[in-house]
C-alpha cells in the first residue's frame, strides 16, 4: 500500500491533474479496502476469528463430533421390513448403488418407492447412472489396448489443424466425427 502511494506522490507529470491523482488514490483505496475484506473472509473460513482488542486473528478450536451410535443401520433394517411388495419388485429393478437414492427420492416427494419409479425425474436420474456405469465399465474393460480409431481420430484431426483436410465425403465426415467426440469429451 506504501509503496502505491508512493507512486502516486511521484507523478509529476503536467499532463496528469490533481483530479486524476485522487481519482487513483480513490481507486487504490478501494482496492485496499476489498482486499481486507477478502483477507477476512478467507481468514474467518479457515477458522479464525478477529479479536478486536488484540488486533490480532485467533484460531478457533474445534469441536470433534459425537459419534453416533449404530442406531442408524438398525433404523434401515426395521425400515426395509416396512416395504411393500411393489416396493421391493421396484427396487429389485434398481442398480445397488441407486437403492438409496430411490429412497431419498421417494421420501422427499412423500410416495411410496413404487410411485416414485414411474417419476420421470427420477428414471432421467437412474438412466444416467446407469449410463455412467456402463461408459466406464467399457473405458476400463479394454486391456490397456487403443482403438484403431481414436488413433486414425487423432490424426485427422492434428493433420485438420495443419490445414490438409481429408478430399473425399468419408474422411470429411470422419473429421467431423471426431472434432465432435473431442468437444464431447470436454464437456464431461
Amino acid at each position: 500500500m506504501n509503496k502505491l502511494n508512493e507512486l502516486v506522490n511521484s507523478l509529476t507529470d503536467e499532463n496528469i491533474s490533481d483530479e486524476v491523482k485522487q481519482d487513483i488514490q480513490k481507486e487504490i483505496d478501494a482496492l485496499h479496502n476489498n482486499n481486507q475484506k477478502l483477507y477476512a473472509r478467507a481468514k474467518t473460513a479457515e477458522g479464525f476469528t478477529y479479536n478486536e482488542d488484540k488486533k490480532e486473528w485467533i484460531k478457533k478450536e474445534k469441536k470433534e463430533p459425537e459419534k453416533k451410535p449404530e442406531v442408524k443401520q438398525e433404523a434401515k433394517q426395521t425400515e426395509a421390513l416396512n416395504y411393500s411388495l411393489a416396493d421391493i419388485r421396484a427396487l429389485n429393478k434398481v442398480h445397488d448403488d441407486d437403492v438409496e437414492r430411490v429412497e431419498k427420492f421417494a421420501k422427499s416427494e412423500g410416495v411410496t418407492i413404487s410411485e416414485a419409479m414411474k417419476n420421470d425425474d427420477l428414471r432421467a436420474i437412474l438412466n444416467d447412472r446407469e449410463e455412467k456405469r456402463k461408459t466406464a465399465a467399457v473405458a476400463h474393460t479394454g486391456g490397456g489396448r487403443r482403438g484403431t480409431s481414436s488413433t486414425s481420430s487423432s490424426k485427422l484431426l492434428e493433420e485438420a489443424q495443419k490445414g490438409n483436410y481429408p478430399e473425399d465425403e468419408a474422411g470429411i465426415n470422419k473429421l467431423l466425427d471426431a472434432e465432435f467426440e473431442l468437444k464431447k469429451n470436454r464437456t464431461k
